[in-house]
């Protein structure tokens, strides 16, 4: 869970449950039904356990909260809790002023806290930094202050990093809200009415060239969230995975399509540097963010998959094959041509090219990760990694280092090492080999050291 409200009884009707429902409405995970304060409770236990289940806390007080009599030590306490130097307790207050905190824990009416009568949807606004960047929230004592000064940019390159750099989280949302307006447009404005037009060549091939500046640019924007802001990264992709549920799933299937083959690069892209920077959290949101296709199917965000829109986009924008020859996989040939011919991902993202100048071995080794991740959740998958020999030295890798290999069973896959270990073999075994790749030399390597 993200969040956890605790609150009196009292104040679930009022105050808990609109928050609640207002957080996960923006994409929050929020715990707060079993979180209910009654009397005979220890208010740290409660608190404790509501973080062993969260990463963050909200505690509603108001004049119920004070009737329960809690002991004073443990109201001065309250926000005294750290996890790595971060507050993660936020009081609100609900019905009550400082005056009326004061009465009860001086300590308590000093720290800083959120206040109810702003609005819920101004309230969520506040949790909602706190979640994001661990920014402080707005006075209680103003209902009318500004939830942030906008400061200015350090750099016109990249906005999402500008706003990191200038540790301006409010500015950074308003960026990728922009950002993602733009993109979902870019969508909409290539399928919208659509649905029952055969996808003819002539029609289809215009189109698919304004795909790939959009998803290109989205790319740019989301990368500097894998290792700077994990959960908004983790909001991103939920909110990318909303637009494609949206879509209209009448008429032609290509159509529907056609923006997944866009996610598909995108997720692609975005997983090979998590990989290379070892940002496991990130593989996480990517592994488990959903998304609702055809037919009511549910598969990952990062679904690595084969169709007509994305055969259609590999033969539009992909090289083409020597004469007389065919690819064997023009779908991954245009992902890797696609990516090592952009110069936005060659200025700034380097790590995607560290090896011979070329993004073949960070998109094989993440196909790897991706077949193995997606097949522990009974997906079935397209193994890319099976083209070549790229990904053998990371499955060697993660074959002798034990400890690897339990931070990638742990942090991406939520699993014990012992269960992956268990299930590894299992979990390749859903990827499908494209037909003339090679034999599964990475897969073997990786559960039994040689090949």
């Amino acid at each position: 869970m993200d969040v956890f409200i605790s609150h009196a009884r009292e104040d679930k009707d009022t105050v808990a449950r609109p928050l609640a429902q207002e957080l996960e409405r923006r994409g929050w995970r929020v715990w707060f039904d079993e979180s209910e304060l009654t009397v005979g409770d220890g208010l740290r236990r409660t608190i404790d356990d509501g973080l062993s289940r969260s990463r963050f806390g909200v505690v509603v007080l108001s004049p119920a909260f004070f009737s329960k009599d809690w002991p004073q030590r443990e109201l001065d306490g309250l926000v005294a809790r750290e996890v790595e130097g971060r507050k993660v307790v936020l009081p609100v207050w609900h019905g009550v002023d400082a005056a009326y905190v004061t009465r009860y824990s001086p300590t308590l009416a000093d720290k800083m806290a959120a206040s109810s009568a702003v609005g819920v949807v101004a309230l969520a606004e506040d949790i909602e930094r706190a979640l994001v960047k661990g920014e402080t929230p707005r006075d209680p004592g103003d209902s009318a202050a500004s939830t942030f000064t906008p400061q200015p940019q350090t750099s016109a390159a990249n906005p999402v990093m500008s706003a990191i750099m200038a540790q301006n989280p409010a500015a950074l949302r308003e960026v990728l809200r922009a950002e993602m307006a733009a993109y979902g447009t870019s969508l909409q404005t290539l399928v919208s009415g659509r649905h029952r037009e055969h996808p003819n060549a002539e029609v289809t091939r215009p189109l698919m060239a304004q795909l790939m500046p959009a998803t290109e640019r989205l790319a740019t924007m989301l990368l500097p969230l894998v290792e700077h802001d994990p959960v908004l990264f983790d909001r991103e992709l939920r909110s990318i995975a909303g637009r494609l549920m949206r879509g209209d799933h009448d008429g032609y299937a290509f159509w529907s399509d056609l923006p997944r083959a866009s996610v598909w690069w995108l997720t692609h892209v975005l997983g090979a540097y998590a990989l290379r920077r070892e940002a496991f959290g990130a593989i996480r949101s990517l592994l488990a963010t959903q998304v609702v296709s055809r037919g009511n199917r549910v598969t990952s965000i990062a679904g690595n998959f084969s169709s007509d829109a994305l055969s259609a986009v590999a033969a539009a924008l992909g090289p083409e094959a020597p004469k007389g020859q065919q690819w064997k996989a023009p779908e991954w040939r245009f992902l890797v041509t696609s990516v090592s011919d952009s110069a936005a991902l060659r200025s700034a993202w380097p790590e995607l090219f560290e090896f011979d100048n070329d993004p073949r071995r960070a998109l094989a080794e993440w196909s790897f990760i991706q077949c193995l991740g997606l097949g522990l959740q009974g997906q079935g998958t397209v193994a890319w990694w099976a083209l070549g020999p790229q990904a053998i030295d990371l499955a060697a890798r993660l074959h002798r280092d034990r400890a690897l290999r339990q931070r990638l069973a742990v942090e991406a896959f939520d699993i014990t090492l012992d269960d992956l270990d268990t299930r590894a073999n299992e979990a390749l075994g859903h990827s499908g080999r494209i037909q003339g790749s090679l034999d599964d030399d990475a897969a073997r390597m990786y559960l039994t050291g040689t090949y």
